[in-house]
């Protein structure tokens, strides 16, 4: 009989440390909560060292597209399975789409706009090819690449 409820003296004993633990870690993190302000902030910028310390002058980011030019890169990029050129389409590439083109050898720029002209098919005729077509036989995937990421500049 005694050791019974030594051992029931025991257990009751834990069990009213164990509540005393819990209450007064409840109350410990209510307080805490309090004392928090109500507008909290997060750190800005400012408060992040950007630039490591032993660095006396900082660079711009530079980033390079490195691109090969072999294989895949090199084929038509509009050429479809019936190889038919679609006039209503839109081709990507150096020449404006809705522009007309006249070849000049003489003022050495080859192709020139054609403001005159009056051609609406979108194909053109002798000296009046639409920029569409000249897109669609002139480019390749890396002009397509080229046109749309960096406005037609490549190194």
């Amino acid at each position: 009989m005694f050791g019974n409820d030594r051992v029931t003296n025991m257990k009751n004993s834990m069990l009213v440390l164990g509540l005393l633990f819990v209450v007064s870690f409840s109350i410990a993190i209510t307080e805490s909560i309090a004392a928090v302000p109500a507008s909290l902030s997060g750190a800005t910028n400012s408060q992040y060292a950007c630039v490591p310390p032993f660095i006396s002058q900082s660079a711009k980011p530079n980033i390079h597209f490195v691109l090969d030019i072999t294989g895949s890169m090199k084929s038509h990029p509009y050429v479809r399975a019936d190889g038919t050129y679609y006039p209503e389409t839109g081709y990507w590439g150096y020449f404006k789409q809705d522009m007309y083109y006249r070849y000049d050898v003489s003022a050495n720029t080859y192709w020139q706009e054609n403001s005159a002209c009056t051609n609406s098919d979108k194909i053109g005729s002798h000296g009046c090819i639409s920029g569409r077509l000249l897109n669609y036989v002139t480019s390749n995937e890396l002009r397509v690449y080229a046109v749309c990421s960096v406005s037609g500049t490549t190194a």
